[in-house]
């Protein structure tokens, strides 16, 4: 599952000042106190002071070394730029946490772990997770047999299809559709070759979503299999 926490500073800035506006509507039904509202303030304000001013001081470098080229080379014209206006570090807000990340989990866990807790209140927070949409075109089975009382069984993982369609085929006979599964495992229940005679059974898999197969057969697996 994704992490609902994002990576990207600004996007991360984002995130808590989407908790400090909204939070206000839920802290009661929530159960949460005035101080977890304090909390979500500070690490909004502090975070978004912080990283804004971070992103400043590469333009600011970037604007001396223009200057430099223009200075030595007369790079950028004959007239003398503009001396850069570094970033304002003045007025930071009253409280600047440490270790924000880690306390902004560990209140939103505490949200969760509320029984008010519902999924539309999770994204109005901008604490649920996005939802992973698999590429199905990508789909292929992987999946193993095992000989179990003399009847062989496919093992296969069923991810976020509806299930499998299970090819089969005899020796060098024709692939025929065995079955379609949609709860793993499966036992095929075929009757087994003649005493004394031994057949080689191989099988092949495909994904299902909504009654239509989706993606790539699966490899062939083979295996053997003896009258009893």
């Amino acid at each position: 599952m994704a992490d609902f926490v994002k990576d990207n500073d600004l996007e991360f800035v984002s995130q808590l000042q989407t908790l400090k506006q909204n939070l206000p509507t839920y802290l009661m039904i929530l159960g949460l106190l005035p101080a977890d509202m304090t909390l979500a303030t500070d690490m909004a304000d502090g975070m978004g002071w912080i990283v804004l001013r971070n992103n400043a001081v590469p333009g600011f470098a970037q604007d001396w070394s223009k200057l430099r080229d223009q200075v030595r080379f007369g790079t950028g014209g004959d007239i003398l730029q503009p001396m850069p206006v570094p970033p304002d570090v003045t007025m930071p807000p009253p409280t600047i946490l440490l270790n924000i990340e880690k306390k902004y989990r560990a209140l939103v866990a505490r949200i969760k772990k509320s029984s008010a807790d519902t999924t539309g209140i999770g994204e109005n927070l901008g604490i649920e997770a996005p939802k992973t949409i698999p590429d199905f075109s990508k789909y292929k089975p992987v999946f193993k047999l095992k000989l179990t009382a003399l009847q062989v069984l496919i093992i296969w993982k069923k991810l976020q299809a509806q299930g499998i369609n299970i090819y089969k085929k005899v020796d060098n006979g024709a692939w025929f559709k065995l079955d379609f599964d949609g709860t793993p495992n499966y036992l095929d229940t075929s009757a087994t070759p003649p005493a004394g005679i031994t057949q080689t059974w191989s099988y092949k898999l495909r994904y299902v979503k909504g009654d239509i197969e989706i993606g790539e057969f699966s490899e062939v697996v083979s295996i053997t299999v003896a009258g009893a």
